[in-house]
C-alpha cells in the first residue's frame, strides 16, 4: 500500500513504516480508534479509516446513491422505543434532509 500513491520515498521507507507500525500495534504501544477497526463501510473493498469517504460521480444517479449510502451508514430509528407505528419523530427532523436534497437538485441539477 502507498506505492501507487508514491507515499513512500522508496521500498526501504515503505518496509520500515510497515515493520514499525506492526510492532506498535502488536505490542499495544499505540492503537487506532475504534472506527478504524469496526466501521469499514459498505464497499467490497472497505476503507478502514475513522471517517467514511464515499465516492460520488458527477451524475444524478451517483449523487442520489451517495445520499442513500450515507443514510444507511448513519441510520437511526425513525420511531422511539415502544412508540406506536405511525407516530414517527418530528416530520421536520425526519425529512429535513429530503428537503435540502430537493433544493440542491432544483437549483444545481439543471
Amino acid at each position: 500500500m502507498g506505492d501507487k500513491q508514491e507515499y513512500f520515498a522508496d521500498a526501504d521507507a515503505r518496509d520500515t513504516f510497515h515493520d514499525e507500525l506492526k510492532y506498535l500495534l502488536l505490542h499495544q504501544k499505540a492503537s487506532f480508534n475504534s472506527p478504524v477497526y469496526f466501521n469499514v463501510g459498505i464497499e467490497a473493498k472497505p476503507q478502514c479509516s475513522a471517517c467514511f469517504i464515499l465516492k460520488v460521480e458527477d451524475s444524478m444517479d451517483s449523487i442520489l446513491s451517495w445520499y442513500r449510502n450515507e443514510g444507511m451508514i448513519f441510520k437511526r430509528r425513525l420511531r422511539r422505543r415502544r412508540q406506536p407505528v405511525g407516530a414517527a419523530r418530528e416530520p421536520r427532523e425526519t425529512f429535513g434532509g429530503r428537503d435540502r436534497v430537493g433544493t440542491v437538485v432544483v437549483h444545481e441539477g439543471r
